[in-house]
């Protein structure tokens, strides 16, 4: 993937959950991140985002087939 970097240079990428090149060719750093997540846990507050929160907790299936929850064709 290509893309164009905050100070207007070209950069690619190899992978969305490759965030190393994000970090080094963007400066790129998580709001998120475990510390946060620490953070709110001795805080006693909800540690997910506003758009987690919002969607809340949704199961995968209703049922596992032979294959698994996840089969591949």
């Amino acid at each position: 993937m290509t893309f164009m970097t905050a100070d207007g240079k070209v950069a690619s990428t190899h992978g969305v959950n490759v965030n190393g090149l994000a970090h080094r060719e963007l400066g790129w750093r998580p709001r998120l991140d475990f510390r946060h997540v620490l953070q709110c846990l001795r805080a006693d507050e909800d540690f997910r985002s506003p758009l987690a929160q919002a969607i809340g907790a949704n199961g995968y299936r209703e049922s596992v087939g032979e294959e698994g929850p996840f089969p591949i064709d």
